[in-house]
């Protein structure tokens, strides 16, 4: 999630195998990517929730971002696993759409969350190519100033 070959073997405490582009870690191979976009703490904090057990509690990132990434990978790399992982995904927030549908205000602060990242992006932008997004942005997007 973000992290440099260097950083992933301090944390798994393992090895960095640049032949195979893996670490080994207490006898599962972890497969070390970077093909996708970079997940970073700041994004995975935006697009995820938080899980709570009896025993922990942890964070689950949102359905869309790992699609994005899977999506990232495919176009850049092709493993047999990967086509399975993209449909499960899909199919994942199929189930997620439902959800949030069938609860009116999540799915409006995710609306609002989105929103918020669109008008930063359309923003920051300053290729030419997007000019008709920033035109459309102005009179469709809420928010939006140039």
């Amino acid at each position: 999630m973000g992290l440099t070959e260097l950083e992933a073997s301090e944390l798994f405490n393992a090895p960095f195998k640049p032949d195979a582009h893996t670490i080994s870690f207490h006898g599962l191979k972890v497969d070390f990517l970077e093909e996708g976009f970079r997940l970073t703490l700041d994004l995975v904090q935006a697009n995820s929730r938080e899980v709570r057990t009896s025993d922990f509690s942890f964070s689950v990132v949102g359905p869309a971002i790992l699609y994005s990434d899977k999506c990232a990978l495919i176009a850049n790399k092709a493993r047999p696993q990967d086509p399975l992982h993209h449909k499960l995904l899909a199919e994942f927030l199929k189930c997620e759409l439902c959800t949030d549908l069938e609860k009116p205000g999540a799915l409006m602060a995710r609306y609002e969350r989105l929103k918020r990242r669109l008008i930063l992006t359309i923003a920051a932008s300053m290729t030419p190519e997007l000019r008709p997004l920033k035109r459309w942005a102005k009179h469709h997007l809420p928010g939006y100033t140039e």
